[in-house]
C-alpha cells in the first residue's frame, strides 16, 4: 500500500514476477491520489521499491494523475525512461500521448497515463488508441507500447532446440558399446 495523508482513498502498487519466453520482468502497476501531496509521498515510496528491487527489467504503468512535469513525477523520471519518449515516432492523430479524459465526442486534453520501462527495456513504439471501445471503456484512454527485453533473442534458462533421434540411427556421442549380460557397460 502507499503512504497517504489523512483518510484519502488508500492507493497501491502491485508487482508480477513475469517469465517472458525466459526472460525475467518486474512488471509493477500503480494508481496515484489525484492530491498532489498524496502523489508525492506516493512516488517517493515507489522510488524506495524499486530501489530495493533486484537488477533487472522494469516496467511501470499506470494512472498517475499528473502531468510529466509536475515535481512528484521526478522520482520515477529519475528511474526510469518515458516509454512515450524512447519509442520516438508519435502517432500523428496524437503526438503529445493525451490519454485524459476519455470521452464521446473530442479529444483528450492531459496526459496522465503512462507507461516507464527501465533503461536496459527497448521501447520500439508507443500509441494510445482512441476509437468507440475505448470512448467507452474507462475515463482514460490506455497507453500501448511494443517493447523488447534484453537477451529475448537468447533468454534465461532457454533451452535449447533439440531434434529427437530417429530411430535405427546413431547420435553424437551415444555409446555403440552394448552392456554385457549383467547390465553394466563393459570395460573400455
Amino acid at each position: 500500500l502507499l503512504p497517504r495523508e489523512g483518510n484519502t482513498e488508500q492507493r497501491g502498487l502491485t508487482l508480477a514476477l513475469i517469465n517472458v519466453e525466459g526472460v525475467p520482468l518486474r512488471f509493477y502497476n500503480t494508481h496515484l491520489h489525484t492530491q498532489a501531496s498524496d502523489r508525492l509521498l506516493q512516488t517517493a515510496r515507489i522510488a524506495e521499491v524499486i530501489d530495493a528491487a533486484p537488477e533487472g527489467s522494469k516496467v511501470l504503468t499506470g494512472d498517475f494523475n499528473a502531468r510529466p512535469t509536475t515535481l512528484e513525477m521526478v522520482p520515477i523520471y529519475e528511474r526510469f525512461l518515458d516509454a512515450w519518449l524512447e519509442a520516438g515516432v508519435p502517432t500523428p492523430e496524437n503526438p503529445d500521448g493525451l490519454t485524459s479524459p476519455s470521452r464521446l465526442e473530442g479529444d483528450p486534453t492531459s496526459r496522465i497515463d503512462y507507461i516507464f520501462v527501465s533503461p536496459q527495456v527497448t521501447v520500439t513504439s508507443t500509441y494510445v488508441p482512441i476509437d468507440a471501445q475505448t470512448r467507452h471503456a474507462a475515463d482514460h484512454y490506455p497507453v500501448v507500447a511494443d517493447i523488447v527485453l534484453p537477451g529475448s533473442e537468447v533468454g534465461i534458462g532457454r533451452k535449447t532446440p533439440t531434434v529427437p533421434p530417429v530411430e535405427g540411427e546413431r547420435q553424437p556421442g551415444e555409446n555403440i558399446l552394448e552392456p554385457d549380460d549383467a547390465g553394466a557397460p563393459p570395460a573400455q
